[in-house]
């Protein structure tokens, strides 16, 4: 990578830009991949609020592989980009080579895991009687996909990594739109319900990893696939940065079953489907400005392996100012349109009666999260890892999941407590970060000073 390089040479700004615009379009087109199930499902005749609930109550689960796959994605493409910021070409395709072997290696694990103990895992998420053999159906099959679920979210932030955001957008995007045109295909169609969208999921995720693989087989990734023998002096690098992400990601699945218990004691079972819903919509706002980070990644990354603070700093500016503007502008709409939205996902009348309001003060909570987000993607892409945790452990284990059962228990709101800590928690979490990124930034600054 030489001095012609884009991470190097390009205006920020225009860079960025160019980097996250395939990257927000594939996790546009990734909304639909995300929650095209439960759109559908939730309009079955006779069984869409007891599919829609198997669902909710199966998606801490698929959120807890997920956790797996930033563990080792998240960790291994940022050392992988600062390692080619420092030109050293050898580490990162080593770093990517051990990812790549240990996601599948971990992927074996986990299936084996839980499917030996799936009766506990759904019981403990919170599926009943009436649920239960819908839940069951959807976690057997997503549970033996888990290895290409793992797969293209890893593969993914290597192409994103190495600046091939197009690449990665045409994958993600062919994989979302063989899934919308299948999904009604199979529940519908072939009359096979709520396996039929777990079964054509996994379809869809082993076709785009192995169309990934094979681009990263190619010469024309940046990052070359070098099979050596593993290093687990390599893995504790990368489980180290990547711990953040993977934490955030594994604590998200345990807030989600804390909800989901919290819901059903103070409300009933069908406040775990309007909270199938409402966690949709909490996805339509993250996804967009994941890919806006995605796209942020690389060039805070390369910029501070090459100890250039001048781009640095400005590459962090506009991290948070597009996040920030994106996450306050989406939420704003949300709560505008929040019950044609909720329609979308089921024409039950008394699910749009008790959902819209419970939505509205969820949601809220996401106003200013894009400067959260963003400020731990600034800390995850420097490698920071402690920065990287101290963020999600306060925001989940201080405030979020104790507030879960403080609020309620405190007032008198029923089910509106439980929706109303997700702003209370996040306001919270929002202030916490800030704090702790202006100490990273003004050291930044100082080592600018220092070498002007």
């Amino acid at each position: 990578m030489g001095s012609n390089n884009p991470l190097e040479t390009m205006p920020v700004g225009k860079l960025m830009v160019r980097l996250a615009v395939p990257s927000v379009c594939a996790q546009l087109i990734s909304i639909l991949y995300s929650v095209i199930d439960r759109v559908y499902l939730g309009h079955i005749a006779g069984a869409g609020l007891e599919s829609l609930s198997g669902v909710g109550v199966v998606v801490p689960v698929i959120t807890g592989i997920n956790a797996f796959s930033n563990l080792l994605g998240m960790g291994g493409a940022p050392l992988a980009a600062i390692a080619l910021g420092k030109k050293d070409q050898k580490l990162a395709n080593k770093m990517m080579w051990n990812t790549l072997c240990f996601t599948v290696i971990l992927a074996g694990i986990l299936t084996l895991i839980m499917m030996l103990f799936k009766n506990f895992i759904l019981r403990t998420v919170g599926a009943d009687e009436s649920i239960y053999q819908y839940a069951s159906s959807y976690f057997n099959i997503c549970c033996l996909g888990s290895i290409f679920s793992m797969g293209t979210l890893v593969i993914n932030m290597f192409l994103t990594t190495q600046g091939k955001n197009k690449i990665s957008m045409m994958i993600v995007c062919s994989g979302a739109i063989f899934n919308i045109i299948f999904d009604p295909i199979f529940i519908f169609g072939l009359r096979m319900g709520i396996k039929g969208a777990a079964l054509i999921t996994v379809i869809s995720q082993m076709g785009t990893s192995v169309v990934g693989m094979i681009f990263l087989l190619s010469k024309n990734s940046v990052l070359q696939v070098v099979p050596e023998r593993l290093s687990f002096k390599l893995l504790g690098q990368i489980c180290k940065l990547g711990f953040a992400q993977f934490f955030a990601t594994s604590t998200e699945s345990l807030v989600n079953i804390v909800f989901n218990r919290q819901f059903l004691r103070y409300g009933s079972a069908e406040y775990i489907a309007v909270f199938s819903v409402i966690f949709s919509f909490s996805q339509i706002l993250l996804l967009p400005l994941n890919g806006i980070m995605q796209g942020a990644q690389p060039v805070i990354s390369y910029n501070f392996g090459a100890k250039n603070r001048a781009r640095l700093i400005t590459a962090m500016k506009y991290c948070i100012l597009f996040g920030s503007v994106y996450e306050f502008t989406g939420t704003v709409l949300v709560e505008i349109f929040a019950r044609p939205l909720f329609r979308f996902f089921t024409d039950d009348a008394h699910l749009l009666e008790i959902g819209i309001l419970p939505l509205r003060i969820y949601i809220l909570g996401r106003l200013f999260g894009g400067v959260q987000w963003s400020m731990q993607t600034i800390h995850r892409a420097t490698g920071e890892a402690f920065r990287a945790i101290i963020i999600p452990v306060f925001r989940k284990m201080v405030l979020i999941i104790p507030l879960c059962y403080i609020l309620p228990a405190v007032t008198n709101l029923g089910v509106l407590a439980v929706a109303l800590v997700e702003p209370v928690g996040d306001s919270l979490a929002q202030i916490f970060t800030v704090c702790v990124f202006m100490t990273f930034y003004k050291k930044q600054k100082r080592l600018l000073q220092n070498t002007d």
